[in-house]
């Protein structure tokens, strides 16, 4: 069971660790995963929260479920599924020159219906100055995140909008003391003044 506190021998909490195993060259391969690679898998993905918007349909307001299938919520990390679906990913970038021999269906935590991944990505970003640096995605997978999550810059929309008034802007000599009626007042001899 992962523990929030350092292992007395490894010096690593249980994320750490796990985050260390996963980007582990053992854990990335240039072929195909097999059956229990892909159910291994999809049982390390849950430990991230589940992610939608509320209702689906708007982006105003988030909805995250977290696991309630014993795992302490200081475990639950955003990365988890990020980098199991990576991994899902960069094992089939070369299915060309490994053809698999019997083809895996990828398990149904990553068909998109459980996460809503842009969401998981703007949420670990959110939260990515929370987590230990240990316990955070590559530099590279960080970098696809701020690409997909910017928003686009702001552009007005002049033509859609129906008050448009074209104000000149306000001149204080011209506009507000043109007709020489201000009643200018000495403050030094008011008394709500404070030290007066």
């Amino acid at each position: 069971m992962s523990h929030p506190l350092p292992d007395h021998y490894t010096g690593m909490t249980g994320m750490e660790r796990a985050f260390r195993l996963l980007y582990s060259a053992g854990c990335w391969s240039d072929q195909s995963f097999g059956g229990l690679s892909l159910h291994i898998l999809a049982q390390i993905a849950p430990i991230s929260h589940k992610t939608n918007y509320y209702p689906e349909h708007l982006t105003c307001m988030e909805k995250i479920n977290w696991n309630s299938n014993g795992i302490p919520y200081s475990m639950q990390h955003f990365g988890y599924y990020l980098i199991a679906k990576k991994l899902i990913g960069s094992s089939q970038l070369f299915n060309f020159t490994y053809p698999p021999l019997k083809t895996n269906k990828i398990p149904e935590v990553f068909q998109g219906k459980m996460h809503n991944e842009m969401l998981l990505k703007k949420l670990y970003w959110d939260y990515r100055d929370s987590y230990n640096p240990a316990a955070r995605l590559s530099a590279a997978m960080e970098t696809d995140i701020l690409q997909a999550t910017s928003p686009t810059p702001y552009h007005q929309t002049l033509k859609n909008c129906l008050n448009i008034t074209n104000y000149s802007p306000a001149q204080l000599v011209n506009d507000l003391y043109s007709d020489e009626h201000v009643n200018l007042t000495d403050c030094s001899k008011e008394n709500w003044l404070p030290l007066s």
